[in-house]
């Protein structure tokens, strides 16, 4: 008797072990869901503006339209090419291409004082 009594007590404690742990299981997606739900109300998705940016291959075109010359090197960054070209003179000439709007700069020219 006191053996079944022990199995018994063991069945009914896996039983209510088990009906925990599936009742834990099924309410953690459901919790996750209403903890999203709540961080969107909290902070709306950004609309990002898709914006067109020109390539490399364009930047260059861009460049050599503006100054007749030969590429020696292409450097970027999130706002610019920055495209240096071998004039047929022999200076060195730097020209940034904004990648978004396409727009050709050149920056100041380097003198003694600011080199």
């Amino acid at each position: 008797m006191f053996r079944t009594t022990s199995i018994m007590n063991s069945l009914t404690l896996c039983a209510f072990l088990l009906m925990f742990v599936t009742s834990s299981a099924l309410a953690l997606p459901e919790q996750k869901q209403q903890q999203q739900k709540r961080q969107i109300q909290r902070d709306p998705p950004k609309v990002q503006q898709r914006r067109e940016h020109i390539d490399r291959s364009q930047a260059i075109q861009r460049a050599r339209r503006e100054t007749q010359g030969r590429v020696l090197k292409v450097n970027q960054n999130r706002e610019r090419f920055q495209i240096k070209m071998l004039q047929k003179s022999g200076r060195v000439r730097s020209i940034h291409v904004d990648k978004h709007s396409g727009e050709v700069t050149n920056p100041k020219p380097r003198t003694k004082d600011n080199r």
